[in-house]
């Protein structure tokens, strides 16, 4: 559980920051009267970008799990 922990404060961190960076640009472009079809390819982007985040984290997790004890014997 020990070498999971990085990757999961990572997630922790860096999930909930892109999601409220992409409601923030999403609220003042609705306030500036942006076409609804920016908006919404703002929105469709944040999501995105925290899928490919997600994504990535599940494959760590995978790659940790594959990994040998011995990794120092590979360098």
């Amino acid at each position: 559980m020990k070498r999971y922990l990085a990757v999961i404060v990572i997630m922790m961190i860096f999930i909930p920051l892109i999601l409220g960076m992409g409601f923030f640009y999403y609220w003042v472009f609705t306030q500036v009267m942006l076409h609804w079809i920016l908006r919404l390819l703002i929105a469709l982007g944040t999501l995105a970008m925290a899928g490919a985040f997600l994504a990535v984290s599940i494959q760590r997790f995978k790659e940790i799990k594959e990994e040998d004890s011995d990794d120092l014997s590979k360098y």
